[in-house]
């Protein structure tokens, strides 16, 4: 597929629930993710991606809660959703419960590598 031709897809197939983009080309050496608004405005409207899949904070939040284990947790501060998330042998980190923070996180424990 194009990139054209996935935008064209995220179109018609996007729903509100749907906040992230994790997407693959055909070498299949890596696997990203995106908030969507971000992919949108990067992807090359000729560059080849082998496919992609919309997903929504839950889904985001399983990815990430399984690569962090009981280092991730949510919770409330000030009636705002938030995360507490500690680096490997870290300090905890208070994150607001976003796409973007869960993403962030994704990035740091993958180091930029994630694998499915």
């Amino acid at each position: 597929m194009t990139g054209s031709e996935i935008l064209k897809r995220i179109r018609d197939e996007k729903t509100a629930q749907h906040c992230v983009v994790k997407w693959w080309r055909k070498e299949e050496d890596f696997i990203d993710f995106e908030l969507i608004d971000q992919f949108e405005s990067n992807v090359g409207r000729d560059e080849e991606i082998a496919g992609f899949e919309l997903i929504g904070m839950e889904q985001l939040w399983t990815h990430v809660k399984d690569l962090c284990g009981n280092r991730l947790t949510k919770d409330k501060k000030d009636g705002e959703d938030v995360l507490l998330w500690s680096r490997e042998g870290g300090k905890m980190h208070r994150r607001p419960l976003t796409a973007k923070s869960l993403l962030e996180i994704l990035d740091v424990e993958t180091k930029g590598n994630y694998v499915d």
